[in-house]
């Protein structure tokens, strides 16, 4: 029987506990962590990571990721403050007409 009476309970509930712990952290990265935690990856990754390049070049590859994510946030803020600004301009005119 599962501990709390609905399943995305306990998942909204550990996302609280991150964000209290880790604020800075951003959605895609605890997807990634609940993923990593939920495969058991780290059984997969000791034996095939054997060398510090290896573990060198996935940091370098999610750092990467990393930062196209920013740049994807980045473009979604601006798009939404130029919509803003496009509904402020059109209300202004609109009450301009009706003075």
């Amino acid at each position: 029987m599962p501990a709390t009476n609905d399943i995305n309970e306990g998942a909204l509930g550990a996302f609280c506990i991150q964000m209290q712990m880790k604020p800075q952290l951003t959605m895609t990265n605890y997807n990634a962590l609940a993923m990593f935690e939920c495969n058991n990856t780290q059984n997969f990754v000791n034996p095939l990571f054997t060398e510090p390049r290896d573990f060198k070049f996935l940091h370098g590859q999610a750092h990467a990721y990393q930062g196209k994510d920013q740049a994807k946030q980045k473009k979604m803020v601006l798009h939404q403050q130029e919509k803003n600004n496009k509904q402020e301009e059109a209300a202004n005119k609109w009450k301009e007409a009706a003075a």
